[in-house]
């Protein structure tokens, strides 16, 4: 991409983002806040909440879950490690959550080609983003958010062992 598609498509997601409370970052405050990250992940808080998290998302997921993964099955993520966790604990408690509230039709939106922004249209969908929201204790980014709210809903539809089968295909693939 040259520069001027890049500003073009900055744009066009900031006008996206209109009326959803969010903002695009500029490039320095992107800078600021990757470098402030990047010192609190080093930092020996940063590792102990990141150990922490992963504990609370391990427990859940062997403890709570009624959706868990089989071996064989691909990731969600492809990050692997606490943020794939946090994905299968969101995924499992969307999926519980609909199961819980059968008469509930959540209608959620997104943009084309753009990733981590996801409108909740209906009461349901406010509901249920809060609650999988909830489940992670403020760790789910909207990338995270999107993908679990997304593939809950496939699962409403498909079933849990079509998609436990379409995940062990996917994890099939040889990567050499």
């Amino acid at each position: 991409m040259t520069v001027s598609e890049i500003d073009e498509f900055k744009e066009e997601l900031a006008k996206a983002m209109e009326g959803s409370g969010f903002t695009l970052a500029t490039d320095e405050e992107m800078e600021e806040f990757l470098a402030d990250s990047k010192a609190y992940q080093e930092s020996s808080d940063g590792q102990a909440d990141s150990m922490a998290q992963e504990a609370v998302m391990d427990f859940y997921l062997a403890k709570t879950a009624k959706y868990t993964w089989e071996e064989g099955m691909d990731e969600i993520s492809g990050f692997g490690g606490s943020y794939e966790k946090v994905c299968q604990v969101m995924l499992d408690v969307g999926i519980q959550w609909l199961d819980d509230h059968p008469d509930a039709d959540p209608q959620f939106s997104s943009y084309p080609n753009v990733t981590g922004i996801i409108n909740e249209d209906n009461e349901d969908a406010e509901t249920m983003y809060k609650v999988v929201s909830e489940s992670t204790n403020g760790y789910a980014s909207g990338a995270m958010m999107q993908i679990a709210l997304s593939q809950a809903m496939w699962v409403r539809h498909n079933g849990w062992d079509e998609y436990v089968r379409i995940k062990k295909e996917a994890g099939d693939v040889d990567d050499d």
